[in-house]
């Protein structure tokens, strides 16, 4: 199955890649496992031991959460750094504290919804770097990839591909978005295949 959303949000039409069906989904919910999953107020350096402990380099790190590149989020994960103590956050370029006041005000209805990439939110490009390089990122953790060396170096070189390409960025998240979806992948009678996603069968 193609990934259509992907597909349709890029002007110039890819990257198109074809998603496994099939999956076989657990029978437990359980809320603990969630502290295992990356939160927007992790340090850099948590969300790298996350990711690693799932088989994910730095590299498919900073291209996962690259994904941001299209959509938006809630106020509710943006109001601590317009609004928090010594708010706000230093690392916010004072350019974008306007548009993100406006969309998300003190005191505001939290089911606000601010672009994650402000400029290119309904496309899927490379154009998320830049934002996190130049001080227009929404997400704590996504800023916090420039203030860190390792990650900084990465999104450096995407920014440096060649003549502004996005094609290698693609590619890369491509292959990473891919080996996310086999991660713990049940097979033989363990779990079983949906036909809808919200209910047992």
């Amino acid at each position: 199955m193609s990934c259509l959303s992907v597909l349709l949000s890029t002007k110039r039409g890819g990257p198109n890649y074809l998603v496994p069906t099939g999956r076989r989904d657990g029978l437990v919910s359980d809320i603990r496992r969630a502290a295992y999953m990356p939160v927007v107020n992790d340090p850099v350096e948590v969300l790298i031991e996350k990711f690693r402990a799932k088989g994910f380099s730095e590299k498919d790190m900073v291209v996962l959460i690259a994904a941001h590149t299209i959509g938006t989020t809630s106020c509710l994960f943006v109001a601590d750094r317009l609004y928090g103590p010594g708010r706000p956050d230093r690392t916010i370029n004072p350019r974008n504290i306007p548009p993100m006041e406006i969309v998300c005000p003190f005191d505001g209805a939290p089911e606000g919804r601010c672009p994650l990439d402000p400029g290119s939110e309904t496309r899927f490009d490379n154009h998320i770097f830049a934002n996190i390089r130049d001080g227009f990122a929404v997400l704590r953790s996504d800023a916090a990839l420039y203030y860190n060396p390792k990650t900084k170096r990465i999104i450096d070189q995407y920014l440096n591909d060649m003549n502004g390409s996005s094609s290698s960025f693609e590619r890369d998240f491509v292959d990473a978005i891919l080996r996310l979806g086999t991660i713990g992948v049940y097979t033989g009678r363990l779990g079983q295949i949906r036909r809808s996603c919200s209910m047992f069968i």
